[in-house]
């Protein structure tokens, strides 16, 4: 079972979302939080695999809370998935800078929401294709100006030619078992690959991975 944590100032807003990941067969919601430092404090308690985090909540916000988890303070590292009722260009972008594993948006089905939830229990994060195309859009802006002033593409060189056609096909927004099916390689390959491309080029999540390729020329953009 994937042990969710949902923290939402609303309670309605996490009722709704107990109801939809709970009738999950592999999914439990093991607890709630109506704010980010309650949040902080069930993460140690409860020890879930995923926490699915609203970004507007009184006091702390989502982006804050979600840059504390990653930075530890509350003992270990969870994926977070970040919630938010407008698909805003800070509110994504907040969310990537601050380590989030993914980005969805509240209006999201059920099974949108529970994919993210596996998603980002697996390794794998996600995002809406919409905000995909929009952040490799953003994230080749910010490269042109970046690589202007630096030459070199810091770890580029250590990417076997595998793992760059992996890196490719994590920036078309394709899950682990579709690239598998692409590269006609095993789904245990691709994650192997996974990890070692997150070693050599210092990136802890997918959605980091892709912002990397953009910025060092390994991929044009959405």
């Amino acid at each position: 079972m994937i042990r969710v944590l949902v923290v939402d100032d609303l309670p309605s807003a996490r009722f709704g979302l107990r109801v939809l990941l709970d009738a999950r067969d592999d999914i439990e919601v093991v607890g709630e939080a109506p704010t980010a430092i309650e949040a902080l404090t069930a993460i140690a308690a409860l020890t879930p695999d995923v926490v699915l985090m609203d970004v507007r909540m009184p006091g702390m916000d989502g982006i804050e809370a979600t840059r504390l988890i990653n930075a530890s303070v509350t003992g270990r590292r969870v994926p977070v998935i970040v919630m938010s009722t407008f698909d805003e260009d800070a509110h994504v972008f907040d969310a990537i800078d601050a380590g989030a594993a993914g980005f969805v948006l509240k209006g999201a089905s059920g099974d949108e929401f529970a994919d993210a939830v596996r998603q980002a229990a697996r390794g794998e994060g996600l995002l809406s294709k919409t905000v995909t195309k929009r952040v490799l859009d953003e994230f080749a802006q910010r490269a042109a100006a970046v690589n202007a002033r630096r030459g070199d593409h810091a770890g580029l060189a250590q990417l076997t030619r595998r793992e760059r056609d992996v890196i490719l096909e994590v920036c078309r927004g394709m899950t682990d078992s579709e690239i598998a099916a692409e590269l006609h390689i095993g789904v245990y390959t691709v994650k192997d690959h996974l990890v070692q491309i997150r070693r050599k080029i210092g990136v802890r999540n997918r959605t980091a991975i892709m912002g990397w390729a953009v910025q060092n020329g390994l991929y044009p953009g959405g």
